[in-house]
């Protein structure tokens, strides 16, 4: 029963209302539709299917809860296929993955410098979740490796290691010492002193 049922039929006549609520009452509780005449019959049209729909959910919460014995078993084993299916042929894709991205090195460095070249993108992955949009976006890396190195493996992968290193997320060139180019062109005392001593 609702507030509204009520205060609808306080606006009609006493003969009226009272017909207006037995009919509401009868129907509710006995499930007996009553008809009536006068301006209490649109106003019992208006309330019957709020009437019915709380007869139906009533009726609905009186039967038993059915339990769900199988749905999550069969759920789950309509995951365990699907994961199956879906891992089907991963190794081939991994095998035809690392062909192409081989082929990413062609024109710049020597497939060998591939083990490296894998080593910074992981890196990469790992280290700041970056991970190249396409193909041809990682082939432009190569190129700047490539240019940054002028083609040196050796330089390269010393650029690879000194930014991995250094904890950059972009290829930074090795700037050459020049302290340390000018050590490398002394001689060494153990040299010096065979020159002088001419053994």
């Amino acid at each position: 029963m609702y507030r509204s049922f009520y205060e609808s039929g306080q606006c009609l006549p006493e003969a009226e209302r009272l017909k207006l609520y037995e009919a509401i009452f009868e129907y509710s509780f006995n499930g007996k539709v009553v008809e009536l005449d006068g301006i209490a019959k649109p106003i019992l049209m208006l309330i019957m299917p709020l009437l019915e729909a709380n007869m139906k959910r009533y009726e609905n919460g009186k039967k038993a809860k059915k339990k769900q014995s199988g749905s999550k078993a069969g759920a789950k084993d309509k995951q365990d296929r699907s994961k199956r299916g879906a891992n089907k042929d991963v190794n081939k894709d991994v095998n035809e993955n690392e062909n192409e991205n081989e082929n990413i090195l062609e024109g710049f460095f020597q497939t060998s410098f591939y083990p490296s070249w894998k080593e910074w993108v992981d890196y990469k992955k790992t280290q700041h979740r970056f991970k190249f949009k396409s193909i041809d976006t990682e082939r432009k890396a190569v190129k700047l490796l490539h240019e940054m190195s002028n083609g040196d493996e050796v330089r390269a992968l010393k650029i690879i290691e000194f930014t991995m290193a250094q904890g950059y997320q972009g290829l930074v060139s090795v700037k050459e010492d020049p302290h340390q180019q000018a050590q490398d062109l002394k001689p060494k005392a153990s040299e010096t002193i065979h020159k002088d001593n001419k053994w």
